[in-house]
């Protein structure tokens, strides 16, 4: 289980990379693209958005699996028994994460940055490779 939630957790990272830079090389360089590049801003903005929050999720997931694995009884608390330093560990980092806390927030000023970046670029490249038409008299 655990190792199944880090290999989510590492995709939804490479996503998260991956897949608005396809979004955006496929829209500048297609002749077939019936959306504008506002569009494709926004549209890549809220999925950007939504993978962070699958990473988070996923991030959660993971450190709270960690930390299961502390509790010997399975019924949701720690006894004496079930503490350790280890455990303590794991338990400050379920719980003491602002970053976690507000990824909705900063999800979404990630998004902004990474699209807009994206965006200047692939029109910067289409702009300096775009071919000048060939006069043939």
């Amino acid at each position: 289980m655990e190792k199944t939630l880090e290999i989510l957790r590492l995709l939804s990272i490479f996503a998260t990379i991956v897949l608005p830079i396809v979004m955006v090389y496929k829209h500048q360089f297609s002749k077939k693209s019936r959306l504008a590049s506002w569009q494709i801003f926004f549209i890549g903005i809220v999925v950007v958005w939504l993978l962070v929050q699958i990473g988070v999720y996923f991030t959660d997931a993971y450190l709270q699996a960690k930390l299961d694995v502390f509790d010997l009884d399975g019924n949701g608390f720690f006894t004496s028994d079930e503490r350790s330093e280890a455990q303590h560990q794991a338990m400050m980092r379920v719980t003491s994460d602002t970053g976690r806390a507000f990824a909705p927030i900063t999800g979404a000023i990630f998004a902004f940055g990474y699209m807009s970046i994206l965006i200047i670029f692939f029109k910067l490249v289409g702009f300096f490779t775009k071919k000048e038409p060939s006069s043939k008299a």
